[in-house]
């Protein structure tokens, strides 16, 4: 049964990213459960290598998978650990993640997103520059424009920054503020009506 949902849901995606046309796309949006990002690259992509070549879009879900172990090492590295070994092993023992996180849906791209997000949004505590700042507004909106819970991470990510910025009483640096700036924008993805 989860072998033909898997077709099923992969089928859906890629039917809905290859409509004739983009309108077609945002109106037949509302019936999906992830935002418009995903059904845009979905649709470049098949339109580079081809909406029926399956080992292209195994190839696409290969490197979501890689890029999830990228986004854990980024992590680990940013929290200065040496090996994320805890990190890895959680997803690993996931089934779930294992077959949703590298397939043509948009879960393993959203989650590398958020991790990214959540790293810059820790590297901009630390160390508050506009750069750093951009860095977390760009992954933050790109990740929720991904997946819709992903806004709701981020608000965790935003808190525990204001928290942090709290027990250092660091009340007058940006950061205090800025997290929030981030958070807010990113409730309102924009979804087609109907």
């Amino acid at each position: 049964m989860l072998v033909w949902s898997a077709i099923s849901n992969h089928g859906t995606a890629l039917g809905l990213a290859t409509s004739p046309t983009f309108g077609e796309v945002w109106n037949n949006l509302k019936h999906e459960a992830f935002p418009i990002l995903w059904p845009v690259l979905i649709r470049e992509f098949s339109s580079l290598v081809g909406p029926m070549n399956d080992v292209a879009f195994r190839i696409l879900g290969f490197c979501m998978g890689l890029a999830i172990v990228a986004a854990l090492w980024f992590n680990a590295r940013t929290f200065r650990h040496a090996l994320p070994l805890f990190s890895l092993a959680l997803p690993a023992m996931n089934p779930s993640l294992i077959v949703w996180g590298d397939s043509v849906r948009a879960d393993g791209l959203g989650i590398t997103l958020v991790l990214f997000a959540g790293a810059f949004i820790w590297r901009f505590v630390e160390d508050p520059t506009p750069t750093r700042f951009a860095a977390a507004a760009v992954a933050s909106i790109v990740s929720v424009h991904t997946l819709f819970y992903n806004s709701d991470l981020l608000l965790a990510f935003c808190a525990g920054a204001v928290a942090v910025c709290a027990l250092n009483r660091a009340w007058k640096k940006p950061q205090w503020w800025c997290c929030w700036v981030v958070w807010l924008p990113l409730r309102s993805c924009p979804m087609p009506r109907g």
